[in-house]
Formats: C-alpha cells, structure tokens, sequence
C-alpha cells in the first residue's frame, strides 16, 4: 500500500467499521496488514497498535490460526526492524500451532523465518 494511502486509509476505515458492527472477519487480517505498512513507514508504536488489535480480534473469535499468524507477523516485523529479543519465541509458537492445525505452508514460513534468527 506504500503510495496509496488514500485507498489504504478507505479500506481501514471501512475494516474498523465493519469490526464496530461486530463484523469481525477480516479484522485482524486487516490489523496485520496495517501493522505491516506502519512498520515499513518505521511508525512502530502505530505498528504495535494494531498488532495488539489483531490479537483482541484474535481473542474474540477464539481463533487460534490468526493468534498464530499475529506471532508470525510479529516476528517478522521485529527481525525487520533488526531486534532478535523474544522472536525465536513468537516464531516457536507459532509454528507449533501451524503444525498442530496442520498448516503447511504458514509452518514452513515460521521455520524460513527461524533461519534469520
């Protein structure tokens, strides 16, 4: 979304709107990729913001596949920054529950992650 922050800032709009009518599919998805741009953008609090919103999403649902990729993301996002602090620990629980719900293709992306610790 780098460049398009108009059409990105219509989309969050309309993704905080729909989790406020308790529409709450796609929330943390949407609160991942934010956390994403924000940190591509160094904004690391507003990062952190909306990782901590994707977990709550996470939480409400009871959802353990997004709990995970929230992990992942977080990992991601911090080895990006260049902090190892914790992230072999996100990137083991979340490659535990990748494997526990038998999701390849997201366990296979911890380890690939792993291998950057």
């Amino acid at each position: 979304a780098l460049g398009r922050e108009d059409e990105a800032r219509v989309h969050a709009t309309r993704l905080f709107q729909r989790a406020r009518q308790l529409d709450c599919m796609g929330e943390a998805l949407g609160c991942r990729a934010l956390a994403l741009h924000a940190a591509k953008l160094a904004d690391f609090g507003r990062a952190q913001r909306y990782l901590a919103r994707a977990e709550a999403a996470a939480t409400a649902r009871g959802s353990a596949h997004e709990r995970a990729v929230n992990r992942l993301t977080q990992a991601q996002i911090q080895l990006d920054r260049g902090q190892r602090d914790g992230v072999h620990a996100l990137l083991d629980e979340a490659a535990t529950g990748f494997e526990r719900m038998r999701m390849r293709w997201h366990f296979e992306r911890a380890k690939r992650l792993m291998e950057r610790v």
